[in-house]
């Protein structure tokens, strides 16, 4: 049970590092007017 935690806790970690990545790579092309329609 404990190891299960730590492995969705470490998987979280790693998709919320990829999901930034993604997120800075995409506001260096979108213009400005683009952060608006972001949820």
């Amino acid at each position: 049970m404990f190891a299960g935690i730590l492995v969705l806790t470490a998987f979280a970690l790693v998709l919320d590092t990829v999901v930034g990545m993604i997120e800075k790579r995409l506001m260096k092309w979108q213009p400005k007017s683009g952060e608006t329609e972001r949820l």
